[in-house]
């Protein structure tokens, strides 16, 4: 798959969609493909390290244990969107280093 069909098909879906279905993607898509989805995956992990950031200093600074649950609970999505899409992006690259070459 191009990157043209790449983009028809919503990189950001495939940023969250099913793992399956990421995969089955990755597999057919082409070198600019693969490239244009890292490309996304890094731009969106640098997005999610900076909402982590901040959640873990607004944490260090609250002391209501109502708002500390909340951004706990927040700091740990945070943390499982940055780890998913982490994972995506080694994929990628994995599927970059089966069976093409650049």
């Amino acid at each position: 798959m191009s990157a043209l069909q790449l983009a028809a098909e919503g990189r950001d879906y495939l940023m969250w969609c099913p793992d399956q279905e990421f995969d089955n993607a990755v597999s057919t898509l082409d070198i600019r493909g693969l490239v244009d989805l890292v490309q996304t995956l890094q731009d969106a992990m640098a997005v999610e390290q900076q909402t982590f950031d901040s959640l873990s200093q607004q944490l260090e600074v609250i002391h209501d244990p109502l708002q500390q649950q909340r951004l706990s609970a927040a700091l740990c999505t945070s943390q499982t969107r940055l780890a998913r899409l982490c994972s995506r992006n080694m994929r990628c690259f994995r599927q970059v280093s089966v069976g093409r070459s650049c």
